[in-house]
């Protein structure tokens, strides 16, 4: 049944699930309802073209039929209206996620919960295997379950394909769809912190051939620049530079002075220069005045390759907000909503980092 809803004043489209005069669901693109669904109760039949104007008492959220689970209390299943979401992985207990979707839960004040669930990879398939009994809307994956996932879900997206992992599930038309989110929280991060860095951005060096030079790598490509890698172990990088293809090279190390002179970006995605970790040996001497250099570690928030950048003048840009940043496509998907990445939820976190690592 077609009908416009007002919102106080607020017409928009939406449809009706049941018929006039007994409750009903109430589906509407309302921007005060994160999932769009409401319950309430139709005064009068509304089949007119165009569609009537409806003004219902909102009753209750309820979310699509893909949110329901049973009640174990109640043989007719009743509705959960507050969608949960998870974080897996193993250890899971040091993940800061769901202080960051826990931020963002509250302040939009949305009914929902986020949850760090610990499984051995021996125990993935029973996960997998009640996940829709259970309830769960969707959820983060992190080591050492990124690629192992992937044989659980319906199918996958063209980033998570390419990019050999998963860190993002969500129910898509009744299918379970895995994602890797990695490369817009890699990208989402520089335009926030470096605004403007591509206007006339075309090469980039990448130190580091692992998961993070993968995304940095894929989302590089994404916005046009030829790509340099650069690794230990040449070999590795020239492998992943093949893999990708357009534009993308591989070097070792020792290739890493000559490539900055013409570089306009360069990111580590090394553990180099992290907290406890060896420093980062870089020489900045032959890098292009105008380059961004970008550190994918934030712990500590300023490595010695930002310090130095720095002091050349360089703009800089942290790796927190790639955590930040990445997290914005799952929360949509679960929870309805597109948060947005505030000064204070960045600063929610490095109090935690700071809190419980004495150096950072």
């Amino acid at each position: 049944m077609r009908l416009l809803i007002d919102h106080g004043g607020r017409p928009s489209p939406g449809g009706s699930l049941g018929e006039p005069g007994f409750p009903t669901l109430l589906l509407t693109p309302d921007p005060g309802n994160a999932r769009g669904v409401y319950a309430g109760t139709l005064s009068s039949n509304v089949v007119d073209d165009p569609p009537a104007v409806m003004v219902f008492a909102r009753v209750a959220a309820h979310p699509p039929s893909w949110m329901r689970r049973p009640d174990p209390d109640d043989t007719q299943g009743e509705v959960m209206t507050a969608p949960r979401a998870f974080v897996l992985g193993h250890p899971i207990a040091h993940s800061r996620s769901p202080m960051l979707h826990g931020y963002w839960l509250e302040r939009y004040g949305i009914a929902g919960s986020y949850e760090p669930v610990d499984v051995a990879p021996a125990d993935l398939g029973a996960f997998f295997g009640s996940f829709r009994e259970t309830g769960w809307t969707g959820g983060n994956v992190t080591v050492p379950h990124k690629l192992a996932v992937i044989e659980h879900l319906d199918r996958i997206d063209e980033a998570a394909a390419k990019l050999g992992a998963v860190n993002t599930i969500w129910w898509e038309d009744g299918r379970l769809v895995g994602g890797n989110t990695d490369w817009t929280g890699f990208l989402g991060n520089l335009d926030e912190l470096a605004p403007g860095w591509d206007r006339d951005a075309e090469r980039a060096v990448v130190l580091g051939a692992g998961g993070a030079a993968r995304a940095a790598a894929y989302a590089l490509g994404e916005r046009g620049l030829s790509v340099a890698l650069c690794n230990r172990t040449a070999s590795t990088a020239e492998e992943l530079a093949a893999h990708f293809g357009g534009g993308m090279t591989g070097h070792p190390m020792d290739a890493v002075a000559g490539l900055l002179a013409e570089a306009d970006l360069l990111v580590n995605t090394t553990s180099l220069g992290m907290l406890g970790k060896p420093p980062l040996d870089v020489d900045l001497s032959s890098l292009k005045p105008g380059a961004t250099v970008y550190d994918v570690v934030y712990v500590p928030l300023e490595t010695g390759l930002l310090k130095a950048a720095r002091a050349r003048g360089h703009r800089t840009v942290d790796g927190l907000g790639m955590l930040l940043h990445q997290a914005v496509d799952g929360f949509r998907h679960w929870f309805g909503q597109t948060p947005e990445v505030t000064r204070e939820l960045r600063s929610l976190l490095i109090d935690d980092i700071r809190a419980k690592t004495p150096g950072a």
